[in-house]
Parts: C-alpha cells; sequence; structure tokens
C-alpha cells in the first residue's frame, strides 16, 4: 500500500520542489505506482485466500509484516539522514575548493556612447566578450561569433554599455561572465526581445502584468569548459547564478522597482535552460521555444517574479552570495544610495566561497 497512498504525494512534492525534470529520475517510484494496484489486489486475493484455509497464520503473518514496515522505515530514516547530510555539506563546500576565486561587479559605462568616436572598449570588457565569443562558437557551431581575420572569436553586443556585468576570476584570469541588463527604453532592446519580436515582447509583458522598466535580463551566462559543473551543486556555475540573483535584487530595489523582476533567454540544446529550471526559473506561460538561427538553438524564455519562488538551496547561495557581494549592508535603502554603492563595487574583489 505504500506506493498507492503515499507515490502519488512523493512525485507531487518532488515536482514541486525540483521541476517536472527531476520525473526522469524516479522511475522506480512511477513504475510502482502503475503497477502496484494490480499488485496489491493480487495481494489481497491471495491472504484471503490463506486465511480462508489456514487462520492460525495470521498471528505470523502480522509479525512478518511488521518487520517489512520496520525495515522500510529504518531505509526512509537512512535516505533522510543521508540527505541532510549532503545538505550540510554543500553549504559548506564548493565544486574546486582549493582555488582562489574573486567576484567583480562592473557598472554599465553609461558615460561612454558606442556612437563615440573616442570609444575604446575597456580591456576588461573586451576580455568578456572574447571568453563569451569562445562559448558561443563552440568549435565551429556558431560561425558568427569568429573574428575574421584575426583567429580569435569574440561577442561584441551592444547591450554590454547598458548592463551590469558579474565576473568571476580565478589566478589564471577570468574564467566566467554573467549580464544584468535592466531594460531601458532608451537603450537597445533586450535578448528576450530580438528572439520573440517587438509584439510578441510586449504581449509577454502584458502577460507578466510588468512594465518595460521594471524588468531585469540576465544573460550572456558563461564558464570556461574547465569550471563548469553538470550537477546540482556550489560551482562557478551556481555561483554566478545565485550572484546575479543578488544583484538583480539589488538593482530593482535602487530603482523602486519590483524585488528583481528577472527574465532570461535560455538554450535549451546547452541545457542552460533545463540548469535554470532546477533552481526555480519558471517558463512564461503560452510562450513556447523560439529557434533562433544566430545560437543555432531553440530558445526558451524564462522569469521569477518572486524570490520564494527560487529552489531553497539555491536561496541559501544566494544569501551567501550577497554577503560576499556586500549587499547585506542596507545598502538599497534609498535608490540613490543603492545605485551609488553598485557603483563603488565596481573595483572591489571577494574571495572564494570557499
Amino acid at each position: 500500500m505504500l506506493p498507492l497512498r503515499f507515490g502519488e504525494l512523493v512525485l507531487s512534492r518532488c515536482i514541486e520542489l525540483l521541476g517536472m525534470d527531476i520525473l526522469s529520475s524516479l522511475s522506480f517510484i512511477t513504475r510502482h505506482i502503475a503497477l502496484d494496484g494490480a499488485h496489491t489486489d493480487l495481494n489481497a486475493q491471495m491472504l484471503t485466500d490463506l486465511l480462508e484455509q489456514a487462520p492460525w497464520s495470521l498471528p505470523a503473518l502480522a509479525t512478518a509484516g511488521s518487520a517489512a514496515l520496520d525495515a522500510y522505515a529504518d531505509f526512509l530514516g537512512d535516505c533522510l539522514r543521508l540527505a541532510k547530510d549532503h545538505l550540510r555539506r554543500a553549504d559548506n563546500c564548493v565544486t574546486l575548493p582549493h582555488q582562489s576565486i574573486r567576484f567583480q561587479i562592473m557598472a554599465p559605462p553609461t558615460a561612454i556612447s558606442s556612437h563615440d568616436a573616442e570609444f575604446s572598449c575597456p580591456d576588461w570588457l573586451a576580455e568578456v566578450r572574447s571568453l563569451r565569443g569562445s562559448a558561443l562558437f563552440d568549435n565551429g557551431r556558431r560561425p558568427a561569433f569568429r573574428t575574421m581575420g584575426q583567429g580569435g572569436c569574440s561577442d561584441a553586443d551592444p547591450i554590454d554599455l547598458h548592463a551590469y556585468h558579474l565576473l568571476a576570476y580565478a589566478e589564471c584570469g577570468l574564467i566566467g561572465c554573467v549580464r544584468l541588463y535592466h531594460l531601458d527604453p532608451a537603450g537597445p532592446p533586450c535578448v528576450t526581445e530580438e528572439v520573440l519580436g517587438q509584439e510578441r515582447f510586449s504581449q509577454l509583458l502584458q502577460n507578466l502584468r510588468a512594465a518595460h522598466d521594471d524588468i531585469v535580463e540576465v544573460g550572456r551566462w558563461v564558464v570556461q569548459p574547465d569550471y563548469r559543473t553538470s550537477n546540482f551543486d556550489l560551482g562557478i556555475s551556481i555561483q554566478l547564478a545565485a550572484g546575479s540573483a543578488a544583484l538583480a535584487k539589488e538593482i530593482g530595489c535602487a530603482a523602486g522597482k519590483r524585488d528583481g523582476f528577472v527574465i532570461c533567454a535560455a538554450g535549451v540544446a546547452d541545457r542552460q535552460c533545463a540548469m535554470l529550471k532546477r533552481i526555480g526559473m519558471t517558463p512564461i506561460a503560452g510562450v513556447g521555444a523560439a529557434s533562433c538561427a544566430r545560437y543555432r538553438d531553440d530558445v526558451q524564455i524564462l522569469c521569477c517574479s518572486q524570490r520564494q519562488w527560487l529552489h531553497p538551496q539555491f536561496l541559501r547561495l544566494v544569501d551567501l552570495m550577497e554577503r560576499k557581494l556586500g549587499f547585506s549592508e542596507g545598502s538599497s535603502a534609498t535608490a540613490t544610495g543603492s545605485w551609488g554603492l553598485i557603483g563603488r563595487r565596481t573595483t572591489d574583489t571577494y574571495p572564494s566561497l570557499a
């Protein structure tokens, strides 16, 4: 009766916390829910037949049944203990504990115009664009990101001049980056608008009941291959994601807007979409995946309008990153003060979470 009585409750809770993707890892439970209805009916009939023929066997059956349930309870207790141990370890470690990782926030170079003849791309931005270009080029999968005649790769995007960048550095240099663009009606269209088109993007904002400048778009989330992680742990990718959540909240509060209303256009083939769903980002209703020739991928639009919808384990890491980035010092108290504090952090560095 365990799978019949509790199976669907367990599945529902797993989906609620971990998203639909977790179902592929729960085949044992789903099979038993499907099969144990008939199995239980057969067991009941066999027990009825046995007790009619040998009623004196009831005490032995009850003893054996109780021992089996105790074994199940011990097993589930072990599962819970192991899960709690894993969570404690995850809260106190990173994927690369021997690396000294520092984080740096770069404010938008708003005083610089891309049309300015005197404009010279800052060194840090050139480095970011090179890292992103190499990742997006992906050994020739996206040839548009190869710099013609120079043999290198670059992702020169006009949004960069209007966006915040959270950068991760190791001893070898830049190893990861993520970009946050607080949508500006006077600035370039965001990636989501480019993918969907202006009309569908306007409809999306209506569906979300959000104004244009409520939105922070998170994108260009890139980590060097040697530092990537495919598991739900505290790797550099997840630290950058958590840091972007902390920074999005700060940007939203600074502007007197929502508490970091985030959208992102995530690739399906590279599994960024699946990873973001695991931390609590959700697809926008009525907006399916869109094919994007530039990125040679299907792109899913995800959003998060309320912080509490994020995965609890990820939220703990967001809190850690808030402290590491200095956002737990009351810096969001006023809009003007908060913008100023973010700007002054552009030269600060932060240690690893190790």
